[in-house]
């Protein structure tokens, strides 16, 4: 009829297709949502099987992690050290409360009574107490002999046996005239000649020229003690 359109006819896979494009995009969004979705190529033909109508193809497991605690590959391990520390307590030594019983050393006992024993009272026959201090000099200097009671022209304290005359070198008569000095009183010194010279204890004098050596007594000290003295000297 003249005048009438003609209805265009209908396209009976239009709506199909659009409603599988819709349920494709829901259920792609849907997936993504919860973590599960699967990589863009299998989106694609995901959406493309819905399109068409055909059931949508299995999915690709996912390469996430895995959080199964049963999973016998753990993705990493772990390994704590165990650290041990020993402590170490030195023990006390046991006490018995009693004092440590005291050594008498027998050795050391002996030398020191030996180093105070008194000096022999017997030289060249002089009196005790010259023969003990003249002892004692022969264990501290060199002294090459010793002369004690003899006759003398002059006057002397040799004959009384009051006197000795000590032959030594003169670095050694050096320390013994001045080592009988400092002690004259301790040894009952009267008078010492060294050198020519004399002390009495008041300090040195000259003496006159005797013509020899050993006359001006350079060879040796003379020493005179005082009589009736008490002395107390060790070897």
């Amino acid at each position: 009829m003249a005048g009438r359109h003609r209805a265009k006819p209908r396209r009976p896979w239009a709506t199909p297709t659009a409603v599988g494009l819709l349920a494709a995009t829901a259920l792609v969004g849907t997936m993504a949502l919860t973590g599960t979705a699967p990589p863009a190529k299998d989106r694609t033909t995901a959406v493309a099987a819905v399109a068409a109508g055909l059931p949508a193809p299995p999915s690709t497991p996912s390469r996430s992690r895995s959080t199964d605690p049963t999973s016998s590959t753990p993705e990493s391990t772990t390994t704590t050290k165990s650290t041990t520390t020993t402590s170490t307590t030195s023990a006390e030594p046991e006490t018995t409360g009693e004092a440590p019983e005291e050594t008498t050393d027998v050795a050391a006992t002996t030398e020191a009574e030996t180093t105070v024993e008194s000096c022999p009272t017997e030289l060249e026959g002089t009196v005790s107490h010259v023969a003990q201090v003249g002892n004692h000099l022969l264990e501290r200097f060199s002294v090459d002999s010793v002369g004690g009671r003899a006759p003398r022209s002059n006057p002397s304290d040799h004959p009384a046996g009051l006197a000795l005359d000590l032959m030594v070198d003169v670095p050694t008569g050096n320390a013994l005239a001045d080592h009988l000095v400092e002690h004259r009183d301790e040894f009952g010194v009267k008078y010492v000649i060294w050198r020519q010279r004399i002390n009495h204890g008041a300090g040195w004098s000259a003496m006159a020229d005797r013509g020899s050596a050993t006359a001006n007594h350079m060879d040796h000290v003379h020493v005179s003690f005082r009589s009736g003295v008490d002395v107390s000297v060790t070897c």
